[in-house]
């Protein structure tokens, strides 16, 4: 007790506050990195490249969620 220091151990309360802290959690940024090849053909040197996938238009771009 803070009044005259006796032990409050074995008292039961008779009251119970509750406070709440909501918030939103870290966010972590996830970056993928997509590459493809270009080549030079050792015949006819016709250059030929892969595709990026159809979503990828940009060399840096955010994704649907950040988008979002």
């Amino acid at each position: 007790c803070q009044g005259c220091g006796a032990s409050l151990r074995d008292v039961k309360p008779f009251k119970v506050d509750i406070r709440q802290v909501f918030d939103v959690p870290r966010v972590a940024i996830e970056v993928t990195q997509h590459e493809r090849e270009v080549k030079s053909c050792p015949h006819c040197r016709c250059v030929q490249q892969a595709e990026f996938p159809s979503h990828v238009t940009n060399h840096v771009q955010y994704g649907p969620r950040l988008t979002a």
